[in-house]
């Protein structure tokens, strides 16, 4: 085994990398997307985005393999980085002198081939690759290899994106530390600002910040009343009328805004407690307490602006993703239309073998187009605005069931729609996962047999439960949860050509209608998919 060399500047090209404040981060549904389409693109059971640190790769995204990190020392990567410009490919790591004895070869994940696009910076530094493994050898066409090498700038893209979040934050999150020091510090200086005020609105009593704050002596600010010292507009504005309920006896909590002359306009919060009642129990003055919530404020501001740019920055998010799905959805038609038309001209005059190898290009496009189609959807669902409406389940069955009519005679099955009742929901939606819910079930028959699908509801006090029942393969109780994880797929593609989404966006959809789906399955014994909506009173009773 040949360990790659170092790269020129190297010190430099870590700390690039460190810089991203993307190590040792949690998955994120964006990057996950990108090793899924990378993984589809190659027809490779494995892909991944691997980042170079300087002892250890590690994946930032990962399909198909368990590790977070390896070694650096046995990272195909490490080599790939080294000609930052190409798409370092390895037919058959058996024959090739550098890997024949890597332990990632002899051992799992058992790497038989291997391709890489460097992750390049505008500056030049390659800190990791995107890439897919396969167990067998093989070598990749030129248009893979160039998908490989669009998507690797895709990510070098997402990266920038993340960098600048990254600064903002930690920025944010220094100035919140000192914010957040200075207020426990005046908090155990005591610095409110205290005063007694009379009946004539004179002031009585100050204590040292109250003086402070107006830059006065207390001789001098002891001279003047209440109305004189903020003006008599500002007096009349914003505190006489608090002042005088509370000299009438009620306590009284208030914030505005005070010009003072050493700090400027400062958010305060005053609080007027009547004191010393004469004997017929009225209140000859008010204790004045001026707290200074100007930080706080500040703060609270800031904190405002920082949750419309998170959510800014998602939605940016999401809608990339969106325009990446419609990037790839445009050639991914063309190719779809060529290869249409080489199916009906030209498959009679191929070899056997042609037209196998014919069938699986014309499966890996549906494939992608089913990914595609899965991401638009999944983001779709998440920015839907709810309407809510009337819905006539029975109607919204027998749409999915045209919808899927394609689907339903290529595998011979049969669907059986009951009488279903009225919901108050969102159609579009509720159509969206009886579409996934009955696609599943009949893509999960048993082999040979064909699907047997029956649509049916029951209800429970306020709840209507919309039940999707096959006979197919079943699903292990241990695996109940994971299936409404995102991208989780428990089945080859060759059984399921989605992008794992279609659970999660039922169970989105459920959630959104204050409901919930669930799932009653065993191996070999079917599985009933339960879509629990909540009904009012009045309209209980399922439609006959």
């Amino acid at each position: 085994m040949k360990i790659a060399r170092t790269p020129e500047q190297e010190a430099e090209r870590v700390a690039r990398l460190h810089q991203l404040g993307i190590l040792d981060t949690l998955p994120d549904a964006a990057f996950d997307a990108i090793t899924e389409l990378a993984a589809h693109v190659c027809e490779a059971p494995v892909a991944l985005i691997s980042l170079i640190d300087t002892d250890r790769q590690w994946f930032k995204s990962r399909l198909g393999l368990q590790a977070t990190e390896t070694a650096r020392d046995f990272a195909f990567c490490a080599h790939a980085i080294l000609a930052p410009d190409t798409v370092m490919e390895v037919p058959d790591a058996h024959e090739d002198e550098r890997f024949r004895d890597n332990p990632l070869v002899l051992g799992e994940p058992r790497i038989r081939y291997y391709a890489g696009a460097p992750i390049v910076t505008a500056d030049g530094f390659a800190l990791g690759t995107v890439c897919v493994i396969d167990h067998e050898a093989r070598r990749l066409s030129p248009r893979q290899l160039d998908a490989l090498q669009q998507l690797a700038l895709v990510v070098n893209r997402m990266f920038d994106h993340t960098r600048a979040v990254h600064t903002h934050f930690s920025c944010q999150a220094r100035r919140w530390q000192h914010q957040q020091a200075v207020l426990q510090a005046m908090g155990a200086a005591g610095l409110d600002l205290k005063a007694f005020i009379d009946c004539d609105y004179r002031y009585r009593y100050v204590n040292g910040s109250y003086l402070a704050y107006w830059n006065l002596t207390e001789e001098a600010l002891l001279a003047q009343t209440v109305p004189e010292l903020l003006t008599p507009e500002v007096f009349a504005s914003s505190l006489k009328p608090s002042l005088d309920a509370a000299l009438d006896g009620e306590e009284q909590r208030f914030q505005t805004v005070i010009n003072f002359p050493t700090q400027g306009p400062r958010h305060v919060e005053v609080t007027y407690i009547p004191a010393l009642r004469d004997e017929q129990g009225r209140p000859t003055g008010v204790v004045a307490r001026i707290h200074d919530i100007h930080e706080l404020k500040t703060r609270q501001l800031q904190l405002e602006s920082t949750v419309k740019l998170l959510e800014f920055r998602t939605l940016q998010q999401q809608q990339y993703i969106h325009v990446l799905s419609h990037d790839l959805k445009e050639p991914l038609n063309t190719i779809g239309n060529f290869i249409a038309l080489i199916d009906e001209d030209e498959r009679a005059a191929m070899t056997a073998l042609g037209q196998k190898y014919l069938d699986n290009v014309i499966k890996g496009s549906n494939r992608m187009k089913r990914v595609i189609e899965d991401l638009r959807r999944f983001f779709e669902v998440e920015n839907h605005t709810l309407d809510m409406e009337s819905v006539e389940l029975d109607l919204v069955a027998r749409q999915t069931v045209q919808a899927l009519h394609g689907l339903i005679a290529r595998h011979r099955a049969v669907v059986h729609v009951e009488a279903l009742p009225r919901v108050h929901g969102n159609a579009s939606l509720l159509r969206i996962c009886l579409e996934n819910l009955v696609s599943n079930a009949i893509q999960f028959a048993r082999p040979g047999e064909p699907a047997q699908v029956r649509v049916h509801a029951d209800e429970a006090g306020h709840t209507l439960a919309v039940h999707v029942d096959d006979q197919g393969t079943g699903i292990d109780p241990v695996h109940h949860e994971a299936i409404f994880s995102p991208y989780a797929r428990l089945n080859t593609r060759r059984v399921s050509e989605g992008a794992g989404l279609g659970l999660p966006i039922c169970r989105r959809i459920a959630h959104m209608h204050g409901g919930d789906i669930r799932v009653r399955s065993a191996p070999g014994a079917g599985s009933r998919f339960s879509l629990l909506l909540p009904r009012p009173a009045a309209t209980q009773g399922l439609a006959q």
